[in-house]
């Protein structure tokens, strides 16, 4: 059973009386209690976030006597799912909610009635990094180094917008329009080598996932023609220029020589195309994504 350890520890500091034969007894006067409660977690943290990438992550934050509690619901694909049970303390100085014993447990779908659950760990610990509407998500258990950015929902009790499919015709059906991902032959080989996972779906919008020892791929296509960056990939890169691959423009940016994210219209669409996103030196080479590119047209 999970143990919390957002316990508050009490001293009590005793007042001593001092009498003596020559004078009257003074009354004792209690010194001020010290006591280690966890301050306030702010109200506005309160809430629901979504995991700004793929949208795979969420959970709902809402604060309690000794902090705040959340659960982070995370589908790492269409058959596993993890859940995190978190007890959060307020940092103020350090601006982060931080944590230790949080207890994670990973299911794994055999069937739509059947399912395996397994306790992955009980003192996981880590911390939440507070932004303008986003928390920033250090696990110290965690296998990668990229921490994972979770932006607040301005709507309160909004849906996951995504839907995680298997099957690009379920996929399309929810987007509302065509989407050939790349033919597996324009995928990134060698080093860069990723496979596909699945799809991500909302109306107007679809995502193919890829996973390999490379790293992680997504290729996005959107109908919201006016939205000029539909990547949810909000990190900065040192460099952003402009490449050119059979007269289609597409706007690169990483360290000026790997691209970790790449956007473009092609008629009546718009385009991402991310790469080990935040990972500067990690990136495509211009080559393989022009591949990539190509391979969608």
């Amino acid at each position: 059973m999970k143990k919390s350890i957002l316990t508050g520890t009490l001293l009590a500091v005793l007042a001593c009386t001092a009498c003596t034969a020559e004078k009257p007894a003074e009354s004792a006067s209690a010194e001020p209690t010290a006591e280690a409660a966890a301050e306030a977690v702010p109200a506005e943290l309160e809430g629901t976030y979504y995991e700004q990438i793929a949208g795979r992550g969420s959970f709902v934050l809402f604060r309690t006597d000794t902090g705040a509690h959340l659960d982070v619901i995370w589908g790492s694909s269409a058959f596993e799912t993890s859940h995190w049970e978190i007890d959060v303390t307020y940092d103020r100085e350090n601006s982060r909610l931080v944590y230790e014993n949080a207890f994670k447990t990973d299911v794994v779908f055999e069937s739509e009635t059947k399912s395996t659950e397994t306790v992955a760990y009980d003192n996981g610990t880590g911390y939440f990094e507070i932004g303008d509407g986003t928390l920033t998500w250090y696990d110290d258990m965690a296998e990668g180094d990229e921490p994972s950015v979770f932006v607040k929902d301005s709507m309160a009790g909004m849906a996951n917008p995504w839907t995680e499919t298997q099957d690009l015709d379920e996929a399309l059906g929810i987007a509302g329009f065509a989407f050939d991902p790349p033919v597996t032959e324009a995928l990134p080989q060698g080093d860069h080598a990723v496979e596909l996972q699945g799809y991500l779906a909302m109306p107007g919008t679809v995502c193919a996932l890829y996973e390999g020892a490379g790293g992680s791929l997504q290729v996005r296509k959107s109908a919201d023609i006016g939205n000029e960056d539909i990547s949810g990939d909000f990190n900065t890169y040192t460099e952003s220029w402009e490449e050119n691959f059979k007269g289609l423009p597409v706007h690169c940016e990483g360290d000026g020589t790997l691209v970790n994210k790449a956007l473009f219209t092609a008629g009546d669409h718009v385009y991402s195309v991310c790469f080990n996103t935040g990972e500067e030196g990690r990136g495509l080479r211009v080559d393989e994504l022009q591949s990539l590119v190509m391979g969608m047209q």
